[in-house]
Order: C-alpha cells, then structure tokens, then sequence
C-alpha cells in the first residue's frame, strides 16, 4: 500500500540488506513479485496452501510456474534485477 516513491525507497533499503553477507535473513511475503527486492535469493511458490515450487528464484519466477500459482496466463521479465509479471 506504499505510494511509488516509498516503496521504491523502502526497496533500495532492503536489497542492500540482502547483498550484505553478515546481514540477518530477510523473509518477504507477497503477491506481488515486482515487490521482490533485487538481491533475493530464493522464493518459494504456493497455491492453494500447497507448495508449488521452491529454490533459486530465477527457476521459481517463471511463467509457467506464476501462471500456474495465479491461475492465469502470465509472463515474466527481470529488469535491473527486479521483477515484473505481465498477463498474456
């Protein structure tokens, strides 16, 4: 529910976090994946209270695992090491 500009702050902060090694895990739960700060590792997948997938998150934020976790067609681009899903 942040406006643009705070969230984007609140971003820049978190993925400096997690591009600190002696930095403390960082869990970040949502729906939305262009929410996903930059530096994150790996994500995990659910649907229907199951999971779906789970590991390195350039291999669970894909288009056929986000279409199948939402329901819906989806397709997913990473830009300047975020990313951003888009319907087909």
């Amino acid at each position: 529910g942040l406006d643009v500009g705070a969230r984007e702050n609140l971003l820049t902060r978190m993925s400096a976090i997690a591009q600190d090694p002696t930095a403390p895990i960082q869990v970040i739960i949502t729906h939305h994946v262009e929410e996903i700060p930059a530096g994150f590792t790996h994500a995990l997948l659910l649907r229907e209270a199951s999971i779906l997938a789970s590991g390195n998150i350039d291999e669970v934020l894909t288009d056929e695992l986000l279409s199948e976790a939402f329901a819906t067609a989806l397709m997913v681009s990473k830009v300047f090491s975020r990313f951003w899903a888009f319907s087909t």
